[in-house]
């Protein structure tokens, strides 16, 4: 078996994400560990090897991140590609204005992007989690991060900069940084295929569709606007995030309502989106309640009955993405497609279905406006900046 394959693990809120590649960026094994801390043992996994093999391995209740990974470094050993790692990369979600490319880690950087957790309190604090794990268990591979941020490095000034005093973004770097950045590179990079463009020619709103939401407009395949700004809290309602808000419902909640500035963090990242409107975490459980069918999946009716409201979180959900889409087109000369990716957009019938109607208004102005649900491989595309950064 060929040595030298790349592992990617991607740390989400409450799930792990791992993929081998080999040097050739063919996709060896994916999985992912979902459900961290809420009583899962299970982790479902593929091995791909001419013919896509699914497994599972039971460990003992998932707990916490350490013992995720422990859990995926038996899955490496029993598949026999533990020895052959010699690369990690990591999803890094926010590195502020210093970190924006594929970055060797070391001590001195790991220190520097713990000063960004508190902008990205669902992603950077477990990412930094596994990579610190990470060092003590692959001691001999080299470690990368890529960034969230890295696609929207150059976006315009007029996109990037606040309304805010201008000292703000000049001195203390707050901006409009951009996340799910390698969801939309790739999502952009699998449209110009499809329409047979090159890259520097393609027109798409692309949308990152899942527990958190993001909408990207690309012009001539560069970012120009996108929904997310100086956190990834901005822009659609999400899972657990409130999307846009206006600012002084964050300075009522203090000053009036004397809420603690913990509680407020606590409202805006992990008690908002459609799990606020519904008492509903999970997209589906939103879908269902709606009495649309959802393929291959069940849920608990106990868990059920704890939801209300499942229909405005969904009428919510849908107008926003709407707005935001109507916004773009208007940004762009003409749009070539809207794609739709993430676990929702991907994989959601009722979402793609609700979007062709809800864009009638934008088909009559170009007829040949097309619809497309893709998957973004975030993990792809971390493995290719690495292998492209090993042949310079």
């Amino acid at each position: 078996m060929e040595k030298n394959k790349i592992l990617i693990l991607n740390a989400g809120s409450s799930s792990l994400k791992f993929t081998v590649f080999d040097q050739k960026l063919k996709k060896v094994l994916e999985g992912n560990a979902e459900k961290i801390n809420e009583g899962n043992n299970k982790i479902e996994y593929q091995v791909i090897d001419g013919e896509v093999i699914h497994r599972f391995i039971r460990c003992e209740a998932i707990c916490d991140y350490k013992y995720a990974l422990e859990c995926v470094r038996m899955i490496l050993e029993a598949e026999n590609l533990l020895a052959d790692i010699d690369k990690i990369g990591y999803r890094v979600v926010h590195g502020g204005k210093k970190y924006q490319e594929l970055t060797l880690l070391n001590k001195k950087v790991l220190k520097d992007l713990e000063k960004f957790s508190i902008l990205a309190p669902l992603h950077n604090p477990p990412a930094l989690q596994i990579i610190d794990l990470s060092l003590g268990v692959f001691k001999k591979a080299k470690h990368y991060a890529f960034f969230d941020t890295a696609f929207y490095a150059n976006l315009p000034e007029e996109s990037k900069v606040y309304a805010l005093p201008y000292e703000l973004y000049q001195e203390k770097g707050i901006q409009r940084y951009g996340f799910h950045g390698l969801s939309h590179q790739h999502l952009l990079e699998q449209a110009s295929k499809l329409i047979r463009k090159p890259k520097n020619k393609v027109n798409i709103i692309s949308c990152h569709l899942g527990s958190g939401c993001s909408i990207t407009a690309i012009k001539n395949g560069q970012p120009i606007d996108t929904s997310m700004g100086f956190t990834p809290t901005e822009g659609l309602m999400m899972s657990t995030r409130s999307g846009d808000v206006d600012a002084g419902v964050i300075f009522y909640l203090l000053e009036v309502l004397k809420y603690p500035l913990e509680k407020v963090k606590k409202i805006i990242n992990n008690e908002s989106g459609w799990l606020g409107i519904s008492g509903c975490k999970d997209f589906r459980d939103v879908i269902i309640l709606n009495k649309y069918k959802v393929p291959g999946y069940t849920t608990k009716k106990d868990l059920l009955k704890k939801c209300k409201r499942a229909d405005l979180a969904l009428r919510i959900f849908r107008q926003r993405l709407l707005k935001y889409i109507g916004a773009y087109a208007a940004l762009l000369p003409s749009v070539d497609l809207v794609v739709l990716g993430g676990a929702i957009g991907s994989r959601s019938d009722v979402i793609f279905n609700f979007l062709w109607d809800d864009l009638k208004n934008l088909r009559k102005l170009n007829p040949r406006l097309q619809v497309l649900q893709l998957t973004s491989d975030e993990a792809f595309v971390i493995a290719k900046e690495i292998t492209q950064s090993m042949n310079v």
